[in-house]
């Protein structure tokens, strides 16, 4: 790291502060050359895998994509957005925890439907319908039936 002013490496550490949610902390550094005050922000890098699309594309993983279909499927829903984000949080330190370089599509929407399934059964029936993309609604009713068992045992279903 160097000063923004006079590009000196000598630098000093004023103050420190932690913020725990954002995994960031927050540092107000002095360059012992010019004086030149400024502050920096560090935050925490997660290795995250690539994600292999339906289509054999792999792109980066993208955590405000996953947070946008989540919210979608529980848009009208009696679901807070701090329980929400709890689920999202789980479910990133989950993938990160996998330490796999590549990781299909396939397996962070059965991921994401196991989260939704313990926040909100239909939240996650609606997820499926769009992961899934099903032809008909014949197609619909069988996957409701093989699922069937685990939502009506579900706590969240009978509430």
């Amino acid at each position: 790291m160097f000063c923004p002013v006079c590009y000196s490496r000598e630098l000093k550490v004023l103050d420190s502060r932690p913020y725990v949610e954002l995994n960031q902390i927050r540092r107000r550094r002095q360059c012992s050359t010019c004086q030149y005050r400024f502050s920096t922000t560090e935050m925490l890098e997660l290795g995250m895998p690539k994600v292999l699309k339906r289509n054999g594309v792999v792109v980066d993983f993208n955590a405000v994509k996953l947070r946008q279909s989540i919210m979608r499927s529980t848009e009208k829903r009696d679901v807070s957005v701090s329980h929400l984000d709890q689920m999202i949080g789980r479910l990133i330190h989950q993938i990160n925890s996998l330490q796999v370089k590549h990781l299909s599509s396939k397996e962070i929407g059965c991921m994401i439907m196991e989260g939704l399934k313990e926040v909100d059964a239909v939240a996650m029936v609606r997820y499926a319908i769009v992961f899934y993309a099903f032809e008909d609604a014949q197609a619909l009713k069988i996957y409701l039936e093989d699922v069937w068992d685990g939502l009506k045992n579900s706590e969240v279903f009978n509430e």
